[in-house]
């Protein structure tokens, strides 16, 4: 038994290694494409709080989201149910460290058509024309 402990504290150390080694330079090396995550990010949380408004909080498919709009409400929800997205994918892009920039701005791309469907199912178009 001690040695399994032994061994998991011993990858759990190389894991904190790597995410550190990989962590140097990583935000001025992509500042871009994180800036534009973080600006997407938070449209898409405001249109899904606007969706939410008008057609609730359990239409959400986002089981993160869902359950904490349903816990903390349809403000707060989407906007922490983002940022923990971002942060547990950027922490795993940091981790892995391959693929940064693609896989950055695909989500960013995402993240702007989901701003762009949350506003269309929502009727906020119609406002806005």
């Amino acid at each position: 038994m001690e040695s399994i402990l032994q061994e998991n504290k011993t990858a759990m150390l190389r894991i904190k290694e790597r995410f550190l080694q990989n962590y140097k330079g990583f935000y001025e090396t992509f500042k871009l494409p994180i800036t534009f995550l973080v600006i997407t990010a938070i449209l898409d949380a405001f249109s899904t709080f606007c969706f939410m408004y008008v057609l609730g909080v359990e239409q959400e498919l986002h089981p993160i989201v869902r359950n904490l709009s349903e816990f903390m409400g349809p403000i707060v929800g989407p906007f922490l149910g983002g940022a923990l997205k971002i942060f547990f994918g950027l922490a795993a892009i940091i981790y892995i460290r391959r693929f940064e920039k693609s896989l950055i701005w695909a989500a960013s791309l995402l993240y702007a058509y989901a701003f762009m469907h949350n506003l269309s199912v929502s009727g906020a178009f119609n406002i806005l024309l």
